[in-house]
């Protein structure tokens, strides 16, 4: 070969290489500029990936590995008020109320207005006995979501706990006020709230009316199947005081409150033997109803036994926020 050619092809060798390296460059500064692309969005969908598996772990009622999962979610992405929802009803279901009351505060920060969050802030506070903050808390609920009415029953309720009448009236009447304006019927609950509300007066008819229309849509809790039928005793109607036990209480009261309320039915039909049985079986149950000790020492009083109805009567003295019941029977028995 000659001269000429050997050069010609080493000059085509040489440059074939620089063009390889050349070529290689511009691969990896695209590759490395691809990654600096993606890497937000890969980032992105692997946050929503640890939320996705946190709610397929809370759907399976898997709170430890959702609460883990969540956490994942929010370390990669600490700015999705939806990572931190989901983290508050993790933890309320864990029942770490203080923990999901901090989670839901995260939420409001990135979005004040959120109803659903400020629902459950509220169920949150009821829970742990700060009514008073509950009760706020709905009211921002129902400006917020004004078709919510329901909730000013809620509201009627926390108002209630703590003794505010007139502000748990209030909340009951905006209720009825707007669904006048919608022309629906009262939801049961209406009805239960004004019974209640009207137990804490002493308007114990007005109790048993509206108690009645409630026990019509719905099974009452026990503790309102009680004041209805407390309340029927109170305002005379006692055959139907004791009906209303027979018809709905049996299945839902404790078998000493079943006594208890059947013992005061005997005291009205002044059969005192029986009353005084069902009475005593009710203390026997360990009812805590401080009633019992008033009309078991009734009883013992109309069977001439002063000594047993004088230490049922000290004892109600001492347990009541009504003792000036027994002043009548005090002087039965020539106490001081």
């Amino acid at each position: 070969m000659k001269k000429n050619e050997q050069a010609h092809i080493s000059l085509i060798k040489g440059g074939t290489r620089s063009h390889i390296v050349i070529f290689l460059s511009v691969l990896l500064t695209m590759a490395c500029s691809q990654v600096k692309q993606t890497a937000p969005i890969s980032t992105g969908q692997s946050a929503y990936r640890h939320y996705s598996q946190a709610l397929n772990y809370l759907t399976a009622d898997q709170l430890p590995s959702a609460l883990d999962e969540i956490e994942r979610a929010i370390h990669i992405n600490p700015d999705i008020s939806t990572f931190y929802q989901l983290k508050g009803q993790i933890l309320s279901r864990m029942n770490k109320p203080e923990e999901a009351l901090q989670a839901y505060s995260k939420v409001l920060e990135f979005r004040s207005y959120n109803p659903v969050v400020l629902e459950q802030m509220a169920y949150l506070h009821a829970g742990q006995g700060r009514f008073l903050q509950a009760a706020h808390l709905m009211k921002k609920v129902l400006a917020q979501a004004p078709e919510k009415n329901i909730l000013w029953l809620k509201v009627a309720e926390y108002y209630l706990q703590l003794d505010k009448l007139g502000f748990a009236d209030n909340a009951v009447q905006s209720y009825r006020i707007r669904l006048n304006k919608e022309n629906k019927p009262p939801d049961p609950e209406y009805f239960r709230m004004k019974g209640r509300i009207a137990y804490r007066r002493g308007e114990y008819k007005e109790v048993a009316e509206n108690l009645q229309k409630c026990l019509r849509s719905m099974q009452l809790p026990a503790e309102d199947l009680i004041i209805l039928v407390k309340s029927l005793f109170l305002s005379g109607q006692n055959n139907r005081a004791y009906d209303t036990l027979t018809a709905s209480g049996l299945s839902v009261l404790k078998e000493c409150e079943v006594y208890f309320l059947r013992g005061w039915y005997y005291f009205t039909l002044r059969n005192y033997k029986d009353a005084r049985r069902q009475l005593e079986l009710a203390l026997q149950g360990d009812c805590d109803d401080v009633l019992i000790y008033f009309y078991l020492g009734k009883s013992y009083l109309r069977l001439n036994l002063p000594e047993k109805a004088r230490q049922m009567f000290d004892i109600y003295r001492q347990r009541s926020d009504k003792p000036e019941l027994i002043k009548q029977l005090d002087e039965e028995l020539h106490l001081e």
